[in-house]
């Protein structure tokens, strides 16, 4: 499994890259069992959803979160001017806290549908 690093340098440049999620071996206590990430610290998950045709300029994360598409596709760019269009199921993490950050959009014709889940410590680096 892997998810999508949106992170700055220490010049402040934002780079993207596509990173290997860590996950182990699990049985959980009803018997659930296969491959998991560690459980890390959220304050909540919030739903959103942009209409066809948004666009945000370039911005920083507000807050190191994850990011999950449901519906839509997301073309994120890097300072770097990297391009990476992110479909339905894909995750990113954006770390892009300070600098230039990276521009986002909505592609294609059905609203971009995500979730956002706010991070307090990040377990996949």
């Amino acid at each position: 499994m892997n998810y999508f690093r949106i992170f700055n340098d220490d010049d402040g440049q934002t780079h993207i890259s596509e990173e290997k999620m860590p996950m182990t071996a699990f049985t959980d206590s009803e018997g659930a069992h296969g491959f998991a990430t560690e459980l890390f610290k959220s304050t909540g998950i919030v739903f959103r959803q942009s209409p066809v045709g948004y666009s945000l300029d370039w911005h920083c994360a507000p807050r190191r979160q994850l990011i999950i598409g449901i519906q839509g596709v997301t073309r994120i760019e890097t300072s770097d001017g990297n391009q990476v269009d992110l479909k339905p199921g894909d995750i990113a993490l954006a770390e892009d806290l300070v600098g230039m950050g990276h521009k986002t959009s909505a592609i294609g014709n059905v609203p971009r549908t995500y979730a956002v889940i706010p991070c307090e410590e990040n377990l996949f680096i």
